[in-house]
C-alpha cells in the first residue's frame, strides 16, 4: 500500500483540486458534525466526487454510530472510505461492512492525557472489522476530539503501531515541519493534517500542502530505504 497522505477538511472543489494536485492522495470531509456546521454540503461533496473521484480517495469522517445511516452515505456520495470518528459498537461497525464490502473503514483512535489502554482495548476490540486506525488528539480546554491543531503524545501512536497488524495513520497537529519526525518515531501507514495545512484565512495554503506532501513522501522513502 502506498502511503496515505490525507488532507481533511475540504470546503469545497476548489480546495480539493489545489489538495490533489498538491500531492495528497487522500482527501477527508467530515459530514453531520454534532456541531451542525459542515464545511460543505452533501450536494456539493457528491458534485466534488464526481468530477474528482478518479484523482483521490475521498473519506467521510463521520460522528455517525448507525450502519444504516453511513451506507446511506457512502452510496448516495460514492465516498471510497469511512473513518469513524465518534463512539460506535463493533456489531455496528460489522453491519456497516457488510452493507458495504468494498469500502474501507477506519476507527478513529483519539488520544487524551490517560487513556492508552482503553485505546488499546478498542484495537483489540476493532481489528477484525475495520482496515486501519487513525489516531487523534482531544483538546480537553474545548472538548473537540480531532481538527485541534494540537499534537498528542507520540509514543502512544508508535505503541499503537506496534500492537496491531492494521495500518494506523496519524493525526493531530502536523504540519510541514514536525510530520517527517512524526513519520520517523511512529512508523506510520499515512499521515493525515487539516488545521496545520491552512492559512489565515481557514482554507488550505497550496505551499503547505505542498511542503507537508513532499515532506511526508521524503520520509516513508527513508522507512522503505532502510
Amino acid at each position: 500500500m502506498d502511503p496515505v497522505i490525507q488532507v481533511a477538511g475540504i470546503h469545497d472543489i476548489e480546495e480539493a483540486k489545489l489538495a490533489i494536485e498538491s500531492g495528497a492522495n487522500w482527501l477527508g470531509i467530515p459530514l453531520r458534525l454534532p456541531s451542525g456546521k459542515d464545511d460543505i454540503s452533501e450536494e456539493d461533496t457528491k458534485h466534488l466526487i464526481e468530477q474528482l473521484g478518479s484523482q483521490a480517495k475521498f473519506v467521510l469522517i463521520t460522528y455517525s454510530s448507525s450502519a444504516e445511516e453511513l451506507t446511506s452515505l457512502v452510496k448516495e456520495l460514492n465516498f471510497d472510505a469511512v473513518q469513524l470518528h465518534g463512539d460506535i459498537s463493533v456489531e455496528e461497525v460489522q453491519a456497516l461492512r457488510d452493507m458495504n464490502p468494498s469500502i474501507q473503514i477506519l476507527k478513529s483512535l483519539v488520544v487524551k492525557q490517560d487513556n492508552h489502554s482503553q485505546l488499546l482495548s478498542t484495537v483489540r476490540e476493532m481489528e477484525d472489522v475495520v482496515d486501519m486506525f487513525l489516531t487523534d488528539t482531544y483538546n480537553p480546554d474545548t472538548g473537540a476530539k480531532g481538527a485541534t491543531g494540537l499534537q498528542h503524545d507520540l509514543t502512544v501512536s508508535k505503541k499503537i503501531v506496534e500492537s496491531t497488524r492494521k495500518p494506523v495513520i496519524i493525526a493531530g497537529g502536523l504540519n510541514p515541519t514536525n510530520v517527517a519526525e512524526a513519520i520517523a518515531f511512529v512508523r506510520p501507514a499515512g499521515v493525515d493534517a487539516h488545521t496545520g495545512l491552512e492559512g489565515k484565512d481557514g482554507r488550505k495554503d497550496r505551499h503547505l500542502v505542498e511542503k507537508f506532501s513532499e515532506e511526508s513522501r521524503r520520509q516513508f522513502k527513508e522507512l522503505d530505504e532502510e
